[in-house]
């Protein structure tokens, strides 16, 4: 199995009453009225792109460390996106 783990950046934007995540390293954007919402479509977005990426042999970036992101975005929520693929880069869960 293969896991990929991603930092996002998840805040609250009062001009459309949403929360954004931002999974920065693949520029994904996912958004939901929730927290919640926002992070499971994150890892929707991240399967798709992980899927792709492999079936295409395509480079997929190192994620940046939770610590370095943390660092960038002081004062923000950080939360991790993870995705899990089989030994046949099928997607199993996030």
């Amino acid at each position: 199995m293969r896991k990929f783990v991603y930092p996002a950046v998840i805040y609250y934007d009062d001009d459309i009453e949403q929360y954004i995540l931002c999974i920065e390293d693949i520029g994904v954007y996912a958004y939901g009225a929730t927290m919640e919402e926002a992070h499971k479509k994150g890892e929707e977005l991240l399967a798709t792109f992980i899927s792709y990426s492999l079936k295409f042999d395509c480079d997929i970036p190192e994620p940046t460390s939770y610590v370095e992101m943390k660092v960038k975005y002081t004062g923000k929520d950080i939360i991790l996106v993870e995705v899990t693929f089989d030994e046949k880069n099928r997607y199993i869960s996030a």
